[in-house]
């Protein structure tokens, strides 16, 4: 089975992210990123954070392999319909992703 977690983003053009993460690595997965939690910090939320802390939360979810399918909202309802798949590598280029 699969988790899948949905989140958006409304920075420019509107994007829902979906994540899809097999539901026996669901805990390991939340753990990891947990880790990289400030103290204190329920949440990681990227509007709330800086540029290093953005970087260091991309590519710690890199590192996971974690799937993702970006639907842009915009382009869904234009005449060119595109569902989007990406890693985060395209998005911080400074990041290798490991199964590039």
């Amino acid at each position: 089975m699969t988790a899948v977690f949905v989140d958006e983003s409304k920075a420019g053009a509107y994007l829902l992210v979906g994540a899809q993460i097999p539901t026996r690595d669901v805990h390991l997965i939340r753990s990891k990123i947990r880790r990289i939690a400030l103290p204190g910090q329920r949440r990681i939320h990227m509007k709330a954070e800086s540029r290093q802390r953005k970087l260091l939360i991309a590519a710690t979810i890199a590192a996971l392999g974690v799937e993702f399918t970006i639907f842009d909202a915009k382009r869904a309802f234009s005449t060119e319909k595109m569902l989007v798949k990406r890693s985060y590598a395209h998005w911080f280029p400074s990041i290798r992703h490991p199964r590039s």
